[in-house]
């Protein structure tokens, strides 16, 4: 937002003399801006010398516009929609309220008139302006443009492959390849193949002299193509528009949502998020499709003995149980399968997360908004008071929130969570530095689980493999030399060439006994903790690895890709 520089001084002074805003700090925003650190406004909220509240009402007031806190609840698809997403996203601004004198316009700048002589003409008719803060406007559009954000996938008609430097520099020859819309037409197809390969996230990323397109699958990253480096703004910009993100903002992170409908009605989610970089914006969509994922908690891939383990840790009716692991490691979806197990009419289970991946049959479902004042700390406490019996919080971030969790597994509730450790004896500690006590770890904690994903051999290509000796020597399983009980996948058409199709959970269970809340009381070390849990039957992530390459359910090779057994 580029004002003038007496509208600048305006502006400090009325956050300084109005607002209550830190003179030393405001001013010191303004000497940055004015050494070409960036814009004023920006500067302001980047550096929290003034709230976003604080702010935008500064510069309603000396425009003369009304400030406007938005009611979304109370605006009207069919209002808003007077003006197309695209609209309101390049000129961040959504129409609020129309009658037969006009339309209300909220804009984050109140200078922007070519904003409001767009929505004039579009309307034709008078518009008002009022200001209201750009989390509020994206928020709007977010919302009242949700079912604008749901595309269909049609047949497949390009290979992208032939986007090559010539082809992109002949306008015949792109539009004989790609038709009238390229942009639209590679957006999908990179779309259609993600979903194809079964990929859990696509990865568009701007490099100097391209754009480069990578899928993540079964864990693992691949490249699908090289696209020209003249598609990188177009590109990106078609995927923030499906997302309902400001194609204008280029220099901040962005979050949004992409719903695709596929054959039959099947809805896939795309949760896009943009980071700018030195090349242009990345953009990385998680793949979310409820259609293909299960909940069971005995189809999760748990070995015998550690399923057992867990159903009886999940028959206590209050505790704290933890569940340990790497982001994209599964954490989300055991905890679903644990809540699904015990989830029964009889019983108030109460979730917090961030967002929701699985909707769950009776159990109630709350979703944070840190920006609308809901974090998961503020939220758990909301839910203490709605009488449940078991709660979940979908990530234990900070002391504020691991305490809250704590008190009340010692208050009568059941708890699950996550933590992101390596092991399951490290949260211990990562209790510990967070800030929690060990007379609150102690008589709460009933166990921790740890968890990572290892790739599934292809069973159409599974065959039989020798390892070297001196490999598995060096891992101290000499025994196994030439045992004749490893497998691999040789590589075919199913699996795209890797061996692998699908992938399956190692875990590593730590059932809290007497001994071990004794050494916690003491705060002892790892290895001393290791010890005593050792005696109960604890073993390490290797371990159930080991044992799932032994029954050829996947490689020594992910063995030790995945684990630190090497």
């Amino acid at each position: 937002m580029n004002l003038p520089a007496r509208l600048k001084e305006r502006l400090l002074s009325i956050l300084i003399e109005q607002m209550g805003c830190d003179g030393g700090c405001v001013q010191a925003a303004q000497a940055d801006s004015l050494a070409g650190k960036g814009d004023l406004v920006e500067l302001l909220l980047l550096r929290d010398d003034a709230t976003e509240d604080q702010v935008f009402r500064a510069l309603a007031q000396m425009s003369g516009l009304e400030f406007r806190e938005l009611d979304l609840e109370s605006l009207e698809t069919e209002v808003v929609e007077t003006v197309s997403r695209e609209i309101a996203l390049e000129h961040d601004l959504v129409v609020i309220g129309a009658s037969s004198n006009g339309v209300t316009v909220a804009l984050s700048n109140p200078f922007n008139v070519r904003g409001v002589d767009r929505v004039e003409e579009i309307v034709r008719r008078p518009v008002v302006p009022v200001v209201s803060t750009p989390t509020l406007i994206a928020e709007a559009i977010r919302t009242r443009y949700q079912a604008s954000t749901e595309i269909e996938l049609g047949d497949p008609s390009l290979d992208l492959r032939h986007l090559t430097d010539e082809v992109m520099a002949d306008p015949e020859r792109l539009q004989a390849v790609a038709g009238d819309n390229p942009v639209v037409q590679v957006v999908d197809q990179v779309f259609r193949r993600a979903l194809e390969d079964g990929a859990s996230d696509i990865h568009i990323e701007p490099r100097e002299q391209k754009l480069r397109v990578r899928l993540r699958v079964d864990g693992v990253l691949r490249e699908l193509v090289s696209l020209p480096r003249e598609l990188v703004s177009s590109v990106c910009s078609r995927i923030k528009v499906l997302a309902g993100l400001n194609i204008a903002e280029k220099r901040k992170p962005l979050d949004g949502v992409i719903v695709l409908t596929l054959g039959g009605g099947r809805k896939v989610e795309l949760r896009v998020s943009s980071l700018p970089t030195i090349y242009g914006e990345k953009i990385v969509c998680r793949v979310f499709d409820r259609s293909r994922l299960t909940v069971e908690l005995d189809k999760l891939g748990f070995s015998p003995d550690i399923l057992a383990k867990i159903k009886e840790v999940m028959a206590n009716p209050f505790g704290m149980v933890y569940v340990t692991g790497p982001t994209g490691s599964g954490k989300s979806t055991t905890l679903s399968g644990m809540l699904a197990y015990i989830n029964s009419p009889e019983i108030n289970i109460v979730t917090v997360e961030d967002p929701v991946e699985y909707r769950l049959n009776l159990v109630n479902q709350v979703h944070v908004d840190a920006r609308s004042g809901r974090s998961f700390a503020d939220t758990l406490r909301a839910i203490l008071r709605q009488d449940p019996d078991v709660v979940m919080i979908g990530e234990t971030r900070d002391k504020e929130t691991a305490t809250i969790a704590i008190q009340a597994a010692l208050t009568g509730h059941l708890v699950l969570s996550t933590l992101h450790t390596n092991t399951a004896i490290q949260a211990i500690p990562r209790l510990l530095n967070i800030g929690v006590q060990p007379y609150m770890i102690g008589p709460s904690l009933l166990a921790v689980l740890a968890q990572r994903l290892v790739r599934r051999i292809c069973a159409d290509c599974i065959e039989d493999c020798e390892p070297e000796p001196a490999l598995l020597r060096s891992m101290g399983f000499e025994e196994l030399v030439g045992s004749g009980r490893f497998r691999r996948g040789a590589g075919c058409d199913t699996c795209r060439g890797t061996g692998y199709r699908g992938r399956v959970g190692v875990h590593s269970l730590l059932v809290v006994s007497d001994e071990v809340r004794e050494l916690i009381y003491k705060r002892a070390t790892d290895s001393e903790i290791q010890i005593a849990a050792e005696k109960t039957n604890y073993r390490e992530l290797w371990v159930d690895a080991l044992r799932k390459a032994l029954q050829g359910i996947t490689s020594l090779d992910e063995v030790m890709r995945v684990t630190s057994q090497v």
